[in-house]
């Protein structure tokens, strides 16, 4: 297919911007016409009129919903900066104030070091923006070119893709609003009623991109978010007012139909940002204070699921099906417990909700032993005790399947017994002597 397209925009005397952009063009025309006759099919009007505004918005929704993974990445590269937010802050703070050069690549390197470990990306937000550029370029373009063909004076083409002499006078004839979907505001065929259909829509390309930043995208922001140290609100807050201006210099120099792209996209956005705000809010930001109530009852019913299928793990693992030795099974109890815990750490960030106690690690699968929970002091420590009891664990099973006999008269099983007796009696004469400690402690008061 490319081999065909190629060729084509490299011939006759398009304008340079015009044999870049063909590919595009080109891919939209066949969009736009297969839609068209999707939409004859349905009944709509083969011919000029509704069909063509139709298409456009067709075309519209086809690459919202091509951008939808973009933008599941841009909401997942924002919540992990915003965990980061609070380590970002403290490296902002640890360098205010110094300029010199070293200063600034470490603050840099520790920055960077920062977005890895969380997955927070910058350049994640600017994603869908990037992908839609040659899309309203191209667009802008074959509407451009429309004419031209519809007249058969394009050199060297009679069609662009999928958009021949035919169809292109349908589009040129199709109107919103009875303005044709190839006027400008100024240019030729313009009167009174084109600038009047045109400066509505730029004034609700302009509330709409206001609304979306200020009332959809600010309250889903935390207080750390809004905080004006930070380079996210700082862009966020110069495309509020940015975006508004951009429109206000280009509505009036594109067609109707890109406007009319453009007002589908805007609508889009508006009902995308509030079902996300609504859905998944930004833990400390102003939707979720509003959703509180009813996630917390969605959290409490996942939590209940989540903690049904704990217990019938940790009734598996105690049913020591595997042949684990005492420390084994340790570890996978706590284990289950740890992944549960994530869990619902997970899903509460996911809700917008604030942090809560969600349960404990314990050593023994019950009350009476060791109790540690993430953001504990000496948890770290705690954590990699336990990271090193897996390693030990799964060694000893290792060896444990070799029968031979070393030079001390034991096999690797046999060693492996005497060792976990041994730690075994090291930690009950511990235990005996804390309780002594105890009972001491108890006796003098």
């Amino acid at each position: 297919m490319l081999l065909t397209i190629v060729p084509a925009a490299g011939s006759g005397n398009l304008a340079l911007y015009d044999k870049i952009l063909y590919p595009f063009m080109w891919v939209i025309g066949w969009i736009m016409r297969g839609i068209h006759e999707l939409l004859a099919l349905a009944g709509v009007s083969s011919g000029a009129g509704v069909g063509w505004v139709l298409s456009i918005v067709g075309l519209t929704v086809f690459v919202r919903l091509l951008l939808v993974p973009l933008f599941v990445k841009q909401i997942k590269a924002t919540r992990a900066m915003s965990l980061a937010q609070p380590e970002m802050s403290a490296i902002q703070k640890k360098y205010k104030g110094k300029r010199d050069q070293q200063s600034m690549i470490r603050m840099q390197e520790e920055t960077r070091a920062v977005q890895r470990k969380y997955g927070a990306s910058m350049s994640a937000s600017c994603l869908p923006i990037l992908f839609q550029m040659p899309v309203f370029f191209a667009l802008y373009r074959l509407l451009y070119n429309m004419k031209p063909i519809a007249d058969g004076v394009l050199p060297g083409h009679d069609s662009i893709g999928g958009m021949g002499q035919v169809q292109a006078q349908d589009l040129w004839h199709s109107t919103f609003f009875g303005q044709s979907l190839g006027l400008t505001m100024f240019g030729p065929g313009s009167i009174m009623s084109t600038k009047i259909v045109v400066g509505l829509m730029v004034a609700y390309l302009v509330l709409s991109m206001l609304f979306q930043t200020a009332f959809l995208t600010m309250k889903n922001m935390s207080q750390e978010q809004l905080n004006s140290d930070n380079p996210m609100v700082k862009s966020t807050k110069s495309m509020m007012y940015l975006m508004p201006l951009m429109y206000l210099f280009t509505g009036p120099v594109v067609q109707v139909g890109l406007l009319v792209y453009w007002v589908t996209s805007n609508t889009w956005m508006i009902l995308q940002q509030f079902f996300i705000m609504r859905a998944f809010p930004t833990r400390g930001s102003a939707a979720a204070k509003w959703r509180e109530a009813a996630h917390e009852k969605k959290f409490e019913a996942f939590r209940e699921k989540e903690e049904a299928k704990l217990a019938a793990e940790l009734e598996r693992i105690e049913l020591n099906e595997e042949g684990l030795n005492h420390k084994g099974v340790q570890v996978a109890i706590r284990q289950a417990r740890l992944n549960h815990i994530h869990l619902l750490e997970k899903h509460r960030m996911e809700l917008g909700l604030p942090e809560i106690n969600l349960g404990t690690v314990d050593a023994v699968g019950n009350t009476a032993g060791q109790r540690m929970q993430p953001g504990q002091k000496g948890w770290e420590q705690y954590k990699a005790q336990f990271e090193a009891d897996m390693a030990e664990e799964r060694a000893e099973t290792e060896a444990a399947r070799e029968d031979v006999v070393g030079k001390d008269g034991l096999t690797a099983a046999q060693r492996a017994q005497k060792q976990a007796e041994r730690r075994a009696a090291e930690r009950q004469a511990k235990k005996k002597k804390q309780k002594q400690k105890n009972n001491k402690r108890n006796t003098s008061h």
